[in-house]
C-alpha cells in the first residue's frame, strides 16, 4: 500500500492507470513508467520520484505482463477497504484516494506561489 500511495502521491497518475501498470510499464533503470493508454486515451511517461523509485524496489518485481499491483489471483490490487482504514487511523475519515492526485498538482504549484511572494 506504500508504494501505491507514493506513486500516486509524487505521480498525479489516476488510480486506475498505476492498478493497470504491467511490469513491462516500469523502466527503474531510467526511473520512469509509461501508461499506455490514459483517461483521454493518449499514452504519457512519467519520471519517477526517488521516494516513488525506493517504494517500487521493495515491491516484487512483476513479470513483463503481470500487474505492478495486483492480488495473488492476477487482478487488480483491492485498495480501497484498506485505504479508508488508513485515512481513519490518521484521524482524516472520508478522504479519497483520488485527493492523492491533488495533493501532487498542488505540490507542484506551490513553488511557484512561493517564489512570487518572495
Amino acid at each position: 500500500m506504500a508504494a501505491l500511495i507514493t506513486l500516486a502521491y509524487h505521480s498525479g497518475l489516476r488510480v486506475g492507470s498505476i492498478l493497470g501498470l504491467r511490469g513491462r510499464d516500469l523502466d527503474l533503470d531510467a526511473a520512469t513508467l509509461t501508461v499506455n493508454r490514459t483517461k483521454n486515451g493518449d499514452p504519457i511517461t512519467v519520471a519517477l520520484s526517488s521516494a516513488a523509485l525506493d517504494e517500487l524496489k521493495r515491491l516484487p518485481k512483476a513479470g513483463a505482463d503481470e500487474l505492478v499491483f495486483g492480488n495473488r489471483a492476477g487482478k487488480p490490487f483491492t485498495y480501497m477497504p484498506l485505504w479508508k482504514r488508513i485515512a481513519e487511523e490518521a484521524r482524516l475519515p472520508g478522504r479519497v484516494f483520488h485527493e492523492l492526485r491533488h495533493g501532487h498538482g498542488y505540490r507542484l504549484r506551490r513553488p511557484a506561489l512561493v517564489s512570487k511572494s518572495s
